[in-house]
């Protein structure tokens, strides 16, 4: 198993769990970073999720036809863990932001009480999610 490409951080007060991406991404680093979110000591249900892959380069795996097969199992055992929240995914490119959209549409019909959104910038993410537009991320504790 390769090195996670990922830094998390929680920050209680605006109820958000904060993932960033670095590199290239590896297929288990999405289910790795919710599990240390989950086993983190400031993880509370209903945390909203900000995860910047803006530095990323999505999995070559990654597609709809990857994400209508294999994102049930992979991630849908995370839904009842991390409950009613939303879950934005920031993204760099116009490439890597149709990957994640695909991720999204294989995703409406199922009974996910995550909501998920893909993003442009930081900035729109934060709007979405209520985070303060003065709001620095800082991923050292």
């Amino acid at each position: 198993m390769s090195t996670p490409s990922f830094q998390i951080r929680i920050d209680l007060e605006i109820n958000c769990a904060f993932i960033r991406h670095i590199g290239q991404m590896d297929v288990a680093d999405v289910p790795d970073s919710f599990d240390k979110i989950l086993a983190h000591p400031k993880f509370r249900k209903g945390i909203n999720i900000l995860r910047d892959a803006s530095e990323a380069v999505q999995p070559e795996e990654y597609g709809y036809k990857y994400f209508q097969k294999e994102s049930p199992q992979r991630v849908g055992k995370y839904e009842q863990a991390f409950g009613n929240c939303k879950l934005a995914w920031v993204i760099s490119n116009p490439r890597e932001f149709a990957i994640i959209h695909q991720f999204t549409l294989s995703r409406r019909m199922s009974e996910d009480v995550i909501e998920r959104r893909p993003f442009k910038t930081i900035d729109a993410a934060k709007e979405w999610l209520n985070i303060p537009e003065n709001y620095v991320i800082s991923y050292s504790e």
